[in-house]
């Protein structure tokens, strides 16, 4: 019979992860979108008070601002399939942990250095 085949059980070692429902994949997916986007968004409204507070010209504010896009597009160029490869969790959690050293090194930042590094690595977890 063509449809009663049965799986083989896996090793231990290669079980596979646990299947969220489908709210809560849902959610889940939500919540990173969510997080992507304030990533993004966020930091903007900070960069008149790092300018003011450590005198740093306009240009060097655009600089910043425009580290987060110039990160971002060769990462998804590059690394757009990198979820067929390692897996949608995977990926996702990659993601999340860049955005994570991203946003302390944007929020712990003593330089605009460290504010261009942030916003870079902030773009590549988004991607």
């Amino acid at each position: 019979m063509r449809g009663s085949r049965q799986r083989k059980p896996l090793p231990p070692n290669l079980e596979p992860l646990p299947v969220l429902r489908t709210r809560a994949s849902f959610w889940t997916a939500g919540a990173v979108v969510a997080l992507a986007l304030w990533t993004s968004a966020c930091p903007t409204m900070t960069y008149p008070l790092h300018q003011a507070d450590w005198h740093v010209s306009t240009t060097m504010v655009i600089w910043v601002f425009a580290a987060y896009p110039i990160a971002l597009m060769p990462a998804l160029i590059f690394l757009g399939d990198l979820s067929d490869h390692i897996g949608r969790r995977a990926a996702m959690l990659v993601g999340l942990a860049a955005e994570l050293v991203g946003v302390l090194l944007f929020a712990s930042a003593g330089d605009v250095v460290w504010l261009l590094a942030g916003r870079a690595i902030m773009g590549l977890g988004v991607a």
